[in-house]
């Protein structure tokens, strides 16, 4: 008897079967996901097949499984059990069947004879340790390991597809229809890659589509590949490469207004934050020919007569710079309505005032950085170095020649009620006005007063810092000048109308003055005031913000010099004439003080900046709005605000587009000045 061949072939189950590769026939390739499944491979009844016939499976020549009887399956399918014992070896295997025709005294006859499995049990790239990588890490051009991914490196296809492109080595086991995929920080960045026929043992493009990286744009990120075979065996995968993703120029965003050097009762700190699209950014703050930097989101403005570089870097990148210009807008407050006014700085230099006909900065004013007042005066340093003054000739308006002519290389001004002092470059001082209040320097300190970098002043009186941490005061409670040796070693000065704090550098407070308005502090206090970071000042009190973000206060209790509720977890405090506000990490403020003068806040803001004026607060919002309590109530409700300034009773804010806004006592329409005054310039 001879062995007929049948025709029917054997289907295997289309959910054990591995994807087909692009444009190739089926090879039977099982996946991984069945390696211990008995699959049940089927048989079309064959046309010779009756009544009494048996099937049975043949793999690699030996017979295998159970027969199974024709019987039940006439005009259906024949299951035959391919039990996972004979899929063990990896490789191409075949397989056929064998039908005993009983009917036909035990005739065999067996399928075709090009059927075929393929077994597949290894990783691409086999790796010996599982845990390790197995394919190369993806290729990037030299210029994208360099210096970053920008759009510039970034190619398109006739398809309009855009994507950073990379490529990947030959790889163990490399086959037709692996999947290589590309990762950025463990997420898919690449549509699949599909390896073709004729590309085995080849590089391989792959390419990180545009979407992908817009989403994680700035910062350094980890990209890598997978390869996912048609078996579905766990993917081979590469070591990262870290590179640097910059598709846009970052943006840079500074929040919030320069400090004051003077009128003297609201000269605190301003607090600067900048805000930055670029991730894992650093923000450097340096003051205009300083060495000194600091590295922080937010900064606190000690000398607002200087340009302020604010630069955002990545690693030794400089990803954006800017410069802050110095103190744009300040004003007077003075029940004499003839000093009440107010000046702005434009970007040109030249300047603009509002106030009477004395009060108003004369024409020939220009090339002018900053401007401090007294209490009926104006003084203005220019670019050069030299300082004009106008306003009430016996506060600090007339600068007398002598004094005039070493008005040179000044880098910053000060001011009490009636007086102004300069400080120059090399670190001296001169003074001007009245000389019971300041204008005139005892010469039994004048020796003292070098290396000079800080002055602040009360209603009648100085105290200079020198860049040693000595302290000296003069003016009408010291005539003959004083060396303040309790504040030796200090790092900031504040203060109240008429009393002075010294902040060390490690957070000790020592204050000197009229003990009702800050001078003294309470004896319960003192063992508290330990690790302060920041002290401000009200017109007859003082805060203190530890670095624990407690608060304390001492001094005048209208003007906030006793707490009526604990604040703690404070990030940072303003104060203005009459009252303070102390911010949290959150933005949320609490205050206290005079209650009708800014000693209660809105309730439910969230701020990024606030600053205090007379007799009021102004705060930036989150939302990009400003408004202000106290005596002077406004809101600006746009969203572009970037600082906002106390301008005697009046308060302005500045927006990105480079409008000023008003609002207060004085009712300022300020559209004249629109695209004149800038918050930066470029670096």
């Amino acid at each position: 008897m001879g062995t007929l061949t049948l025709t029917e072939r054997l289907e295997f189950p289309e959910t054990a079967l591995a994807r087909l590769p692009l444009g190739q026939p089926a090879d039977h390739l099982l996946r991984t996901s069945v390696r211990n499944d008995t699959l049940v491979v089927l048989l079309p009844f064959p046309t010779e097949a009756t009544f009494g016939d048996t099937a049975q499976l043949i793999v690699d020549g030996n017979i295998v499984g159970e027969q199974v009887s024709a019987d039940d399956y006439i005009d259906a399918k024949i299951p035959l059990e391919l039990l996972a014992s004979e899929r063990l070896v990896e490789g191409e295997h075949a397989i056929n069947y064998q039908l005993v025709l009983h009917s036909g005294q035990g005739q065999i006859s067996i399928g075709p004879s090009d059927q075929r499995f393929i077994v597949d049990y290894t990783s691409p790239g086999a790796p010996v340790d599982p845990q390790a990588p197995s394919i190369g890490s993806p290729g990037f051009d030299p210029g994208v390991i360099e210096d970053a991914v920008t759009l510039a490196q970034l190619t398109t296809d006739a398809d309009g597809h855009t994507y950073l492109p990379a490529t990947v080595i030959p790889y163990h086991g490399q086959a037709i229809g692996d999947v290589l995929l590309g990762y950025i920080d463990g997420v898919v960045a690449t549509d699949g890659r599909e390896v073709l026929a004729g590309e085995v043992g080849k590089i391989i493009e792959v390419g990180y589509t545009l979407a992908a990286l817009e989403v994680v744009d700035g910062g350094r990120h980890a990209f890598h590949v997978e390869v996912v075979d048609r078996a579905e065996n766990p993917p081979g995968f590469s070591d990262p490469v870290e590179l640097m993703i910059r598709l846009r120029k970052p943006r840079l965003k500074i929040v919030g207004s320069r400090s004051k050097s003077a009128p003297f009762y609201h000269v605190n700190a301003s607090r600067i934050v900048a805000e930055v699209d670029a991730v894992g950014a650093n923000i450097e703050w340096k003051y205009a020919g300083a060495s000194a930097l600091q590295t922080s989101p937010f900064f606190t403005d000690i000398h607002p007569a200087l340009a302020l570089e604010v630069t955002i870097r990545e690693d030794d990148d400089i990803l954006a710079q800017a410069i802050l210009r110095p103190g744009n807008v300040t004003g007077i407050y003075n029940t004499d309505a003839r000093w009440s006014s107010g000046c702005i700085v434009k970007n040109d230099g030249t300047l603009y005032g509002w106030g009477s006909t004395d009060m108003r900065p004369p024409v020939e004013a220009s090339e002018v950085v900053h401007v401090a007042v007294t209490r009926s005066a104006y003084a203005a340093i220019s670019i050069q170095g030299g300082v004009l003054a106008w306003g009430d000739p016996l506060g600090g308006g007339l600068i007398p020649d002598d004094v005039h002519a070493i008005l040179q290389d000044v880098v910053a001004i000060a001011a009490t009620g009636a007086a102004f002092v300069a400080i120059l470059t090399k670190g001296t001082v001169v003074a001007w006005g009245d000389p019971l209040r300041g204008g005139s320097i005892p010469p039994t300190i004048a020796t003292y007063l070098h290396d000079v970098v800080d002055i602040v002043g009360t209603d009648d009186a100085f105290a200079a810092r020198t860049l040693g941490g000595d302290v000296i005061a003069w003016g009408a409670p010291w005539p003959y000048g004083m060396h303040v040796k309790g504040a030796a070693g200090s790092a900031a000065l504040a203060a109240t109308d008429h009393a002075f704090a010294s902040l060390s550098a490690d957070g000790k407070v020592f204050t000197w003055g009229d003990p009702d308005e800050g001078g003294r502090i309470p004896d319960d206090l003192a063992p508290r005031l330990t690790g302060v970071i920041q002290v401000v000042a009200s017109s007859r009190a003082f805060a203190a913000l530890r670095s624990d973000g407690d608060v304390l206060a001492w001094g005048d209790p209208r003007f906030g010099g006793q707490m009526p509720f604990p604040v703690t977890q404070a990030e940072y405090l303003a104060g203005s004439t009459t009252a303070f506000v102390a911010v949290d990490r959150d933005g949320l403020p609490s205050a206290w003080g005079d209650p009708d003068e800014g000693g209660t806040p809105p309730s439910d803001q969230v701020m990024k900046v606030v600053v205090g004026g007379y007799g009021s607060f102004a705060a930036i919002l989150a939302d990009g709005s400003a408004m202000s309590w106290g005596r002077t109530h406004g809101r600006y409700d746009q969203s572009d605000a970037v600082a906002v300034y106390s301008a005697g009773p009046d308060f302005v804010v500045l927006t990105e587009q480079n409008r000023l806004v008003s609002w207060g006592v004085s009712s300022l329409d300020l559209s004249i000045l629109d695209s004149q005054v800038g918050h930066t310039t470029s670096a």
